[in-house]
């Protein structure tokens, strides 16, 4: 289950780093990423297993 929800993250990163230009540097995705998380945990619902993307973590 736990490879599963590393690759919806690592979807949701690839997309988020396509989306916005300023997302596409590791450290500031990371910096986001960790902010998305912590202001809106539920969000999605496999946060709650795996709240981290797959360098995150």
């Amino acid at each position: 289950m736990y490879p599963l929800f590393r690759s919806i993250n690592a979807y949701l990163v690839r997309w988020a780093r396509k989306k916005y230009k300023r997302l596409r540097a590791l450290r500031n995705v990371q910096s986001w990423w960790l902010a998305v998380v912590k202001r809106d945990r539920k969000l999605f619902a496999h946060w709650a297993w795996m709240p981290h993307f797959w360098l995150a973590g």
